[in-house]
């Protein structure tokens, strides 16, 4: 069953009886980007320190067990405070937790215990890749409108009653109430008035606000996602050339290098030239076809994401990190400048 299925029976069977968390998505977001650093983390202390172990020669303590006990703690903090803050803590607390419990799956999924089970890191990168792309379409998806929208305004306008709201804030629960004129509408317009401005020190502003309109008009040039496609396009090329050349090799009889997983080398010999085949059709299409080119530059993007980075991850372990910032960029570049194409030519 894909995410995309699983999202629509969760939100089909809760019906209209519950409201989405305004920062639900990002505070999401946040705990698997907590729970990746903690297993990195994790792995460099484990190994610069020799891999030692708490306990005797009866008892040994895993660090599994301290995971399990701070996704306790996350659980208990989100049920007995509410709050952008608490909902935050949650999300670090948890995202420890959760670091710390997956960073042993090799020993749950091995009659031996084997920490060191080369799959591992296919699994744990699998785990969190599937759980971002579940979030992602739970964020992006249409909930059931009844109340709900009025609902996740006062939510936004409750909460600001404490420490307040800040722009954006504000202007999100405006939009949910907008073109509404009931009286739980007009309730949740006089709660956002009552509520306090809160802004950014200004410090903190300056030290954004050059970055961040660096990036704007980095995006905004016209030779930006022309020369990322490029770049996109010739590794992919490359990469390909070079699983498709050890695979021959292993076919002839010759052995991979030490360390390399042969299984993992021959499924990437098959999956990395059909990324390559996506991206060069959609380069060539760029111009010419500009939907066309970037549904086949999603399609490669998102065949490397969640089938080709499992058997890279068995292969390369936690080296295959070293690949994925360029690919989260190129995804959200062509996640872009489709928005921008819907927004002139509307699909449908």
């Amino acid at each position: 069953m894909s995410p995309a299925t699983t999202i629509d029976g969760v939100r089909a069977a809760l019906g209209r009886r519950t409201v989405r968390q305004p920062d639900g998505a990002r505070n999401v977001r946040v705990l698997l980007l907590v729970g990746v650093s903690t297993v990195l983390v994790t792995r460099a202390l484990l190994a610069a320190s020799g891999y030692p172990q708490v306990g005797n020669g009866t008892l040994h303590v895993a660090h599994a067990l301290w995971g399990g006990l701070l996704m306790l703690v996350g659980l208990m903090l989100g049920l007995l405070v509410t709050g952008g803050p608490a909902r935050v803590g949650t999300a670090l607390v948890g995202g420890v937790g959760v670091g710390l419990f997956v960073d042993e799956v090799g020993k749950f999924v091995t009659q031996h215990n084997d920490y060191f089970f080369r799959p591992a890191a296919g699994i744990m990168y699998c785990l969190f890749a599937v759980m971002l792309l579940a979030v992602s379409r739970a964020s992006a998806a249409r909930w059931p409108r009844g109340g709900g929208p009025v609902a996740e305004a006062a939510l936004i306008a409750a909460g600001g009653l404490a420490g307040g709201l800040t722009a954006r804030q504000r202007r999100t629960a405006e939009r949910l109430v907008s073109g509404r004129d009931d009286e739980a509408a007009a309730a949740v317009r006089r709660l956002l008035a009552a509520t306090p401005e809160r802004t950014a020190p200004e410090r903190l502003r300056r030290l954004v606000r050059r970055p961040l309109a660096a990036v704007r008009w980095l995006v905004g040039t016209r030779w930006l996602m022309p020369g990322l496609i490029g770049l996109f396009t010739v590794s992919r090329v490359l990469v390909a050339a070079i699983f498709l050349g050890q695979a021959l090799s292993v076919a002839a009889g010759h052995h991979l290098d030490p360390g390399q997983d042969t299984t993992a080398v021959l499924a990437s010999a098959v999956v990395r030239p059909l990324e390559a085949t996506l991206a060069v059709t959609g380069a060539v299409l760029w111009r010419r076809r500009r939907r066309t080119a970037l549904t086949l530059l999603s399609a490669s993007l998102y065949l490397n994401l969640f089938v080709t980075q499992l058997f890279n991850f068995t292969d390369s372990q936690f080296g295959a990190l070293a690949e994925l910032p360029y690919q989260l960029v190129m995804l959200a570049m062509v996640a872009h400048h489709r928005r921008l194409a819907e927004a002139v030519s509307p699909p449908g």
